[in-house]
């Protein structure tokens, strides 16, 4: 399933390069929950290795360090596509005007809520007055 999204990933991807092509040779390209030109040369080196070889462009990573600064460099036109979650997408479309080039659909994906067997919370009403911890702003995997 992940190669077969990474292929239409490629081959959109190599069309909008092409389109692009025509006014520039190069494509910079942001992702979002990757810090740093080490990692993202380690997680997604052969991604562009083979949009390269696919497009004829030259892909050219933008490291960033957080999701604020991929939305500031969208904002300015300092990359031309990130990388990102549905969460993020929503402040980037919202701020940035940003649209979508393609999507990442997993079957049977979905939000939960899970507890222990012996919790006293077993609906979202339940919740109601409480507080409750959660991850990062813009993270989907902790976002509610």
């Amino acid at each position: 399933m992940l190669r077969k999204c990474l292929a239409y990933t490629l081959l959109t991807l190599t069309l909008v390069g092409t389109a692009l092509g025509a006014q520039a040779q190069t494509v910079r390209l942001a992702v979002t929950d990757l810090v740093g030109l080490e990692e993202l040369q380690r997680e997604f080196g052969p991604f562009k290795q083979e949009l390269e070889r696919t497009s004829g462009l030259d892909i050219q990573f933008l490291p960033v360090t957080n999701r604020t600064a991929a939305l500031e460099a969208l904002r300015f036109q300092k990359v031309d596509f990130v990388l990102a979650g549905p969460a993020e997408y929503v402040v980037m479309q919202k701020r940035a005007n940003a649209s979508v080039v393609v999507g990442l659909y997993r079957h049977d994906y979905y939000s939960l809520i899970v507890v222990k067997a012996d919790s006293p919370y077993f609906t979202a009403q339940d919740l109601k007055g409480k507080r409750i911890g959660m991850g990062s702003v813009g993270s989907t995997s902790r976002h509610l």
